[in-house]
């Protein structure tokens, strides 16, 4: 079985290949060899690596789940997403922070750089979510979404992949502080006030 995790970045991805590496996929993940080569509209060097392992996140594949449909037609596919895009944006933003520009974002959003290009990040996100829950909107066998900030877990997970519920936690990973946690809960609900004042004076 192929199992393609391909939500964006910073959705926990990093969560979902402990996951699938404890239920005994073999794995691959970031590669901007690859990534390049999807750029270029080179796909043969990227389907031999693919033949090569079982599960799969982060760049190139979120980007290729078409082809990699086509490929592989008893795949199973992943979407991991964050609670809402304003926290995913925040993590995006954190994590620009330590790295500094990238060449993967510069091919993903055009725009190495996230500071200033908030709305393009955003909206290239919410697409790629959209896309993916439109193309496999009636093969819901094929597709998983998954959430782990609103309690996705070992049940579904295993039940998705017809595999045994591990005696394990979850493997969280990369997550946030509880400052951090809380700063984001007080700007969405700063967020929500506005609107719902908004519209009382419409």
């Amino acid at each position: 079985m192929k199992v393609f995790g391909i939500g964006f970045h910073r959705t926990g991805t990093t969560t979902l290949n402990r996951c699938l590496k404890k239920l005994g996929f073999s794995h691959k993940g970031y590669d901007l060899d690859l990534l390049r080569k999807v750029n270029q509209g080179d796909l043969e060097p990227v389907h031999r690596v693919a033949d090569q392992y079982e599960c799969f996140d982060d760049w190139p594949w979120p980007l290729i789940f078409r082809q990699l449909d086509e490929w592989y037609p008893d795949a199973k596919f992943i979407l991991t997403v964050r609670e809402d895009p304003e926290t995913w944006l925040a993590s995006v933003r954190r994590h620009a922070k330590v790295t500094g520009p990238t060449e993967s974002r510069k091919i993903i959003y055009g725009q190495p750089r996230v500071k200033g290009h908030e709305e393009i990040y955003l909206k290239r996100y919410n697409q790629h979510n959209e896309t993916v829950r439109r193309y496999f909107s009636d093969r819901t066998d094929d597709l998983l979404e998954v959430c782990w900030e609103q309690g996705s877990g070992w049940e579904e997970l295993c039940e998705f992949l017809g595999r045994d519920l591990p005696d394990v936690p979850l493997p969280h990973a990369n997550e946030s502080s509880p400052l951090e946690r809380l700063t984001m809960a007080h700007k969405r609900w700063k967020r929500l006030l506005r609107e719902m004042l908004g519209m009382r004076l419409k």
